[in-house]
């Protein structure tokens, strides 16, 4: 049995985790409702900047993957395509471990972040293409409370391991 002090950090850990990524949700949306006109330089400095968030955007998302699979002991994947494998990962329930830790529906909406994670951090960002971005970006908040649902369903489900 986890001790419920043990459960209660982790979940403390979390909630400051989901509030980093809504703030970062935040800042990509307040991006885009505030996006100049295409023709103009201040419009790629927006595309530059709501690029950089949806990749930090990711990047908190794995955070707390990671920080769950050190929490249940069930280890992280390596190799070349860690990402891909740890993000499959979560829709899998491990039997004596824990229940599945997001959705199907949840899995393939962050399965575009982290493609767009991938792409973000292996070319120049003049490279990016604006709609590309706008498409990950207008989304992101129905992404993040998809997730942040199905991260507070599983919280829920290791508090109630410690009783």
């Amino acid at each position: 049995m986890v001790k419920k002090t043990e459960v209660l950090r982790f979940e403390a850990e979390i909630l400051e985790e989901l509030a980093n990524t809504k703030r970062i949700v935040g800042i990509i949306r307040s991006r885009v409702s505030g996006l100049p006109a295409p023709s103009t330089d201040a419009y790629e400095a927006y595309i530059d900047s709501i690029a950089h968030n949806l990749e930090n955007f990711y990047l908190a998302v794995e955070e707390i993957f990671k920080m769950i699979c050190v929490a249940t002991a069930e280890g992280l994947p390596e190799g070349e395509r860690w990402h891909s494998i740890l993000l499959k990962n979560m829709i899998k329930e491990i039997k004596g471990v824990r229940p599945f830790v997001i959705s199907r529906g949840t899995y393939e909406m962050m399965d575009d972040y982290r493609k767009f994670r991938h792409l973000a951090r292996n070319i120049y960002t003049f490279n990016i293409v604006p709609d590309k971005v706008l498409t990950l970006a207008k989304p992101v908040n129905k992404a993040f409370k998809s997730f942040e649902s199905d991260i507070k369903g599983f919280m829920k489900f290791l508090l109630k391991m410690t009783d």
